[in-house]
C-alpha cells in the first residue's frame, strides 16, 4: 500500500526529494533493498544539499552489509550537518565498521567536548574502545552512557557483553535484567542471564531461565545443553 501511494506521488510530483525518500524506505520495508537504495540514490540527486538524504542512504546501505558503500554519502551527510552528533555517531559507526577503531575513538572524544552529555556519542565510544582493545575505558564509556539514557538497550547489552568477558558476571547481569524490562524477552538474552546466573551460584534463577528460552525457541541449543548442565550439577550435588 505505501508503495503504490510513493509510486503515484512520484508520478504527480517526479522532483520531490521527499517522496523519493519515502519510497526508498517503502521498498526497504518490502524487502526490496536494491530498488530502496536506487530511490535513496535519486533523492541524494534531486536535493544534493539536504543531509538528511544522503545520510538515509548511508543508514540503509550499512543496515543491508554494503558498509564500504556507505562511508561517501555519510561523510556528505555531516559534511552538510556538522553539528548534528546523530551523524557524527554514526560516522563513527562506519569507521569501526571498516576497521578504522582508533579513528572512530578519536572523532568521538572530539565530539564528546561539544556534547558531553550524550548518551549516543559516550555509547558508541565504548565499543569502538572495546574494539580497538582498551577494554577498561570501553567498560568506563558504556558505564558513563548509560545513567545518561537509561533506556538505550543496546548499551546496556553491550556493558553486559563486556562485564561478561571481563569475568565480571555478577556486574553483567542488572544490566541483562534491565533489558528484559526495556524490550521483549528473546531466546538468546534469556540464555545469556541464566549463563551469569549459574556463573555467580544462582542456580534456580538459571534453571528458570534457560527454561524461559525454551519455551520461547524450542530449538535453541545452547539454552538446552546449558539447561542440562545446570541439572547434571544439581543432581550431582543433591548425592553429596
Amino acid at each position: 500500500e505505501a508503495l503504490g501511494f510513493y509510486q503515484r506521488a512520484i508520478e504527480l510530483e517526479p522532483e520531490n526529494a521527499n517522496f523519493h525518500a519515502s519510497l526508498g524506505h517503502a521498498y526497504l520495508e518490502a524487502g526490496q533493498p536494491d530498488a530502496a537504495i536506487a530511490t535513496l540514490r535519486a533523492a541524494v540527486a534531486l536535493a544534493p544539499n539536504k543531509a538528511s538524504h544522503p545520510y538515509n542512504l548511508a543508514s540503509v546501505l550499512m543496515k543491508i552489509g554494503r558498509t564500504e558503500e556507505a562511508g561517501p554519502p555519510l561523510a556528505r551527510a555531516l559534511e552538510l550537518a556538522p553539528d548534528d552528533p546523530e551523524m557524527l555517531g554514526n560516522y563513527a559507526v562506519w569507521l569501526r565498521h571498516s576497521g578504522r577503531a582508533a579513528e572512530s575513538v578519536t572523532r568521538l572524544e572530539e565530539a564528546l567536548r561539544t556534547w558531553p552529555d550524550s548518551a549516543l556519542l559516550h555509547s558508541h565510544l565504548g565499543v569502538s574502545l572495546l574494539e580497538d582493545g582498551r577494554v577498561a575505558e570501553g567498560i568506563r564509556a558504556l558505564e558513563i552512557a548509560v545513567p545518561l539514557d537509561p533506556n538505550l538497550a543496546q548499551t546496556r547489552y553491550n556493558l553486559g557483553i563486556a562485564y561478561a568477558r571481563s569475568d565480571r558476571p555478577g556486574d553483567a547481569i542488572p544490566q541483562f535484567e534491565a533489558l528484559l524490562q526495556l524490550s521483549p524477552p528473546t531466546a538468546e538474552l534469556l540464555d545469556i542471564l541464566g549463563t551469569l546466573y549459574g556463573q555467580t551460584g544462582r542456580y534456580d534463577d538459571a534453571l528458570a531461565s534457560f527454561q524461559k528460552a525454551l519455551a520461547l525457541d524450542p530449538a535453541h541449543r545452547n539454552a538446552r545443553s546449558n539447561l542440562e548442565a545446570v541439572q547434571a550439577y544439581l543432581r550431582q550435588q543433591s548425592r553429596r
